[in-house]
């Protein structure tokens, strides 16, 4: 898996259940581009959603 530390981040932030607009604020970051890590993560680690993702 080549993830960012970013990207990395913002996973750990998913499997805690976070939402797309909590991590945002967390990161300080547009929600846009929490979707936009989201989509890279998902397609990295070859699933096609959150929940798969936590797995």
């Amino acid at each position: 898996m080549n993830l960012s530390e970013r990207e990395r981040e913002v996973l750990r932030l998913l499997d805690q259940g976070k939402t797309n607009r909590e991590i945002a604020r967390i990161l300080h970051i547009i929600e846009g581009t929490i979707r936009n890590y989201i989509s890279r993560i998902l397609s990295e680690l070859g699933v096609s959603d959150r929940t798969q993702s936590a797995l």
